[in-house]
This record gives C-alpha cells, structure tokens and sequence, in this order.
C-alpha cells in the first residue's frame, strides 16, 4: 500500500511541474502576443496618417517625420511628429 502511495504521489507531482511549466509558457506567449498586436497597431496608425497627410517632412534630424494635416470641420490643421529615440517612436500631436 505505502508503495501505491509513493507512486501516485511521484505522479501527482511531476503533474503538477509539468502543468505549471505550461502555464508560464502560455502566459509569456500571450504577452508577447499584446506586445506585437500593439506595435502592428501603432505602425498602422502611423501609415495611415503618412499617406493621409497633406505634407510629409523630413525634419532636420534624419530619423524626424512631420506630417501635417488640414483643417477639417471644426478640427484646426495640425502636425504629427515620429521621433525614434532609442528603441521606442514618440508620436507627438501639434
């Protein structure tokens, strides 16, 4: 009886790792999943209004984008500047 024990106790166990080893993968992998559903989003956006603007700039730094938008309805014009500093793209609204 004691050994029965053992056993099933060994296999409880190594169930119990094997399920908690999975549920960290499935937790890592969706938060890699947000992370590229987010960057996909921002680099839509980021198309869009390029091919939306009216004006598309090459600031006086290489890697600056200004895009300028016209006044629609009661919106007044205003610009879009992309900044890449570092490893993450500013999005600043004039």
């Amino acid at each position: 009886m004691m050994v029965v024990v053992v056993i099933l106790g060994l296999i409880v166990l190594a169930l119990v790792i094997f399920f908690t080893g999975g549920i960290k993968f499935w937790g890592a992998g969706q938060s890699q999943l947000a992370a590229q559903r987010n960057a996909r989003q921002a680099m839509d956006r980021m198309v869009r209004e390029i091919r939306e603007g009216k004006n598309v700039i090459n600031g006086l730094d290489d890697d600056i984008i200004v895009v300028s938008f016209p006044a629609l309805g009661s919106e007044l014009d205003y610009n879009v500047t992309y900044d890449p500093s570092g490893t993450t793209i500013v999005r600043i609204k004039n």
